[in-house]
Protein backbone atom coordinates (compact mmCIF):
# COMPACT_ATOMS: atom_id res chain seq x y z
CA UNK A 1 0.00 0.00 0.00
CA UNK A 2 1.40 3.53 -0.65
CA UNK A 3 1.79 6.07 2.53
CA UNK A 4 -1.02 7.77 2.11
CA UNK A 5 -3.32 4.33 2.37
CA UNK A 6 -1.18 4.04 6.49
CA UNK A 7 -4.86 4.49 8.06
CA UNK A 8 -5.90 1.82 5.88
CA UNK A 9 -2.62 -0.70 6.72
CA UNK A 10 -3.14 -0.17 10.19
CA UNK A 11 -7.07 -1.41 9.78
CA UNK A 12 -5.78 -4.24 8.01
CA UNK A 13 -3.18 -5.27 10.56
CA UNK A 14 -5.57 -4.95 13.33
CA UNK A 15 -8.08 -7.54 11.90
CA UNK A 16 -4.81 -9.76 10.33
CA UNK A 17 -5.44 -9.11 6.66
CA UNK A 18 -3.00 -10.72 4.81
CA UNK A 19 -4.36 -9.57 1.09
CA UNK A 20 -7.49 -7.94 -0.35
CA UNK A 21 -9.08 -7.17 -2.88
CA UNK A 22 -11.44 -4.37 -3.62
CA UNK A 23 -13.84 -3.11 -6.93
CA UNK A 24 -15.96 -0.33 -6.67
CA UNK A 25 -19.25 -0.46 -8.19
CA UNK A 26 -21.07 2.55 -9.56
CA UNK A 27 -24.83 2.84 -8.37
CA UNK A 28 -26.88 5.68 -10.07
CA UNK A 29 -25.30 8.99 -11.49
CA UNK A 30 -23.43 9.28 -7.83
CA UNK A 31 -23.59 6.48 -5.57
CA UNK A 32 -20.20 4.40 -4.96
CA UNK A 33 -20.23 0.71 -3.50
CA UNK A 34 -17.17 -1.61 -2.73
CA UNK A 35 -16.90 -5.20 -2.88
CA UNK A 36 -13.83 -6.03 -0.76
CA UNK A 37 -12.69 -9.57 -0.36
CA UNK A 38 -10.10 -10.20 2.03
CA UNK A 39 -7.44 -13.30 2.67
CA UNK A 40 -6.68 -14.36 6.37
CA UNK A 41 -4.98 -17.48 6.10
CA UNK A 42 -2.45 -16.72 3.54
CA UNK A 43 -1.45 -14.10 1.19
CA UNK A 44 -3.15 -13.83 -1.83
CA UNK A 45 -3.26 -12.53 -5.52
CA UNK A 46 -6.27 -12.48 -7.16
CA UNK A 47 -5.74 -12.91 -11.24
CA UNK A 48 -6.56 -10.13 -13.64
CA UNK A 49 -9.34 -12.32 -15.32
CA UNK A 50 -11.58 -12.48 -12.08
CA UNK A 51 -12.22 -8.77 -12.23
CA UNK A 52 -14.69 -8.69 -14.32
CA UNK A 53 -16.72 -11.95 -13.25
CA UNK A 54 -15.94 -10.15 -9.85
CA UNK A 55 -17.16 -6.92 -10.81
CA UNK A 56 -20.99 -8.59 -12.30
CA UNK A 57 -20.90 -10.51 -9.45
CA UNK A 58 -20.52 -7.22 -7.00
CA UNK A 59 -22.86 -5.00 -9.30
CA UNK A 60 -25.72 -7.99 -9.30
CA UNK A 61 -25.30 -8.09 -5.42
CA UNK A 62 -25.42 -4.26 -5.07
CA UNK A 63 -28.59 -4.46 -7.72
CA UNK A 64 -30.32 -6.97 -5.60
CA UNK A 65 -29.63 -4.61 -1.87
CA UNK A 66 -30.85 -1.47 -3.69
CA UNK A 67 -33.92 -3.48 -5.32
CA UNK A 68 -34.56 -4.29 -1.69
CA UNK A 69 -34.25 -1.23 -0.38
CA UNK A 70 -36.40 0.67 -2.48
CA UNK A 71 -38.68 -1.94 -2.15
CA UNK A 72 -38.73 -1.43 1.52
CA UNK A 73 -39.54 2.22 1.27
CA UNK A 74 -42.14 1.58 -1.23
CA UNK A 75 -43.67 -0.08 1.13
CA UNK A 76 -43.23 2.05 4.23
CA UNK A 77 -44.53 5.03 1.91
CA UNK A 78 -47.75 2.59 0.93
CA UNK A 79 -48.75 2.03 5.14
CA UNK A 80 -47.99 5.89 5.73
CA UNK A 81 -50.72 6.33 2.90
CA UNK A 82 -53.33 3.81 4.24
CA UNK A 83 -52.75 5.16 8.06
CA UNK A 84 -53.05 8.91 6.89
CA UNK A 85 -56.20 8.00 4.27
CA UNK A 86 -57.66 5.99 7.50
CA UNK A 87 -56.84 8.66 10.26
CA UNK A 88 -58.36 11.18 7.43
CA UNK A 89 -61.67 9.08 7.55
CA UNK A 90 -61.23 9.71 3.42
CA UNK A 91 -62.50 6.77 0.83
CA UNK A 92 -60.32 5.44 -1.74
CA UNK A 93 -61.15 5.09 -5.42
CA UNK A 94 -59.18 4.23 -8.65
CA UNK A 95 -60.56 4.20 -11.85
CA UNK A 96 -58.63 3.51 -15.00
CA UNK A 97 -59.28 6.02 -17.86
CA UNK A 98 -60.20 4.92 -21.29
CA UNK A 99 -61.76 1.55 -19.20
CA UNK A 100 -64.95 0.56 -17.17
CA UNK A 101 -62.35 -0.39 -14.72
CA UNK A 102 -62.84 0.90 -10.87
CA UNK A 103 -61.61 -0.11 -7.82
CA UNK A 104 -63.88 1.79 -4.99
CA UNK A 105 -63.33 0.72 -1.38
CA UNK A 106 -66.72 0.73 1.37
CA UNK A 107 -65.90 3.82 2.72
CA UNK A 108 -65.47 5.66 -0.57
CA UNK A 109 -68.71 4.39 -1.13
CA UNK A 110 -70.15 5.46 1.80
CA UNK A 111 -69.22 9.24 1.26
CA UNK A 112 -71.01 9.09 -2.12
CA UNK A 113 -73.86 7.34 -0.86
CA UNK A 114 -73.73 4.13 -3.53
CA UNK A 115 -72.98 0.52 -3.22
CA UNK A 116 -70.02 -1.05 -4.32
CA UNK A 117 -72.04 -3.47 -6.64
CA UNK A 118 -72.94 -0.42 -8.65
CA UNK A 119 -71.92 -0.83 -12.56
CA UNK A 120 -69.46 1.80 -12.84
CA UNK A 121 -71.20 3.72 -15.56
CA UNK A 122 -74.12 3.98 -13.29
CA UNK A 123 -71.52 5.39 -10.23
CA UNK A 124 -69.94 7.96 -12.77
CA UNK A 125 -73.55 9.58 -13.79
CA UNK A 126 -74.03 9.55 -9.91
CA UNK A 127 -71.30 11.35 -8.83
CA UNK A 128 -71.91 14.16 -11.84
CA UNK A 129 -75.30 14.62 -10.91
CA UNK A 130 -74.83 14.91 -7.16
CA UNK A 131 -72.21 17.35 -8.05
CA UNK A 132 -73.19 21.28 -7.47
CA UNK A 133 -74.89 21.86 -10.41
CA UNK A 134 -72.69 24.78 -12.23
CA UNK A 135 -69.67 22.09 -12.26
CA UNK A 136 -71.81 19.77 -13.54
CA UNK A 137 -70.71 20.60 -17.05
CA UNK A 138 -66.98 20.67 -16.47
CA UNK A 139 -66.93 17.49 -14.32
CA UNK A 140 -68.81 15.96 -17.19
CA UNK A 141 -66.18 17.20 -19.44
CA UNK A 142 -63.17 16.09 -17.87
CA UNK A 143 -64.82 12.81 -17.36
CA UNK A 144 -65.34 12.61 -20.77
CA UNK A 145 -61.71 13.60 -21.85
CA UNK A 146 -60.13 11.38 -19.41
CA UNK A 147 -62.35 8.25 -20.58
CA UNK A 148 -60.87 9.47 -24.30
CA UNK A 149 -57.23 9.14 -23.04
CA UNK A 150 -57.20 13.09 -24.28
CA UNK A 151 -55.72 14.02 -21.11
CA UNK A 152 -53.97 12.26 -18.17
CA UNK A 153 -55.26 14.08 -15.59
CA UNK A 154 -58.02 16.44 -14.00
CA UNK A 155 -58.20 18.46 -10.92
CA UNK A 156 -61.48 19.97 -9.85
CA UNK A 157 -63.02 21.19 -6.37
CA UNK A 158 -66.56 21.52 -5.88
CA UNK A 159 -69.68 20.11 -3.33
CA UNK A 160 -71.02 17.14 -3.58
CA UNK A 161 -74.54 16.31 -2.34
CA UNK A 162 -74.65 13.32 -0.69
CA UNK A 163 -78.08 11.35 -1.15
CA UNK A 164 -78.95 11.94 3.29
CA UNK A 165 -78.96 15.84 2.03
CA UNK A 166 -75.55 16.93 3.79
CA UNK A 167 -72.62 18.29 1.08
CA UNK A 168 -69.45 16.73 0.94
Amino acid sequence: MPPEAAHDRASCEAMKILSFFAISIKVGPTGLRMMILNAVREQRRWPEKYVPRLRMLGEMLVNTIERARASDLSRQQAARVVAAVEAAELGFAEWKPGTDQAYMDSRFCDLLGISAEEEFKKVMELWVARAQADIRPTLSENCCQLQAGEVERARLEYQYDHPRRCLI
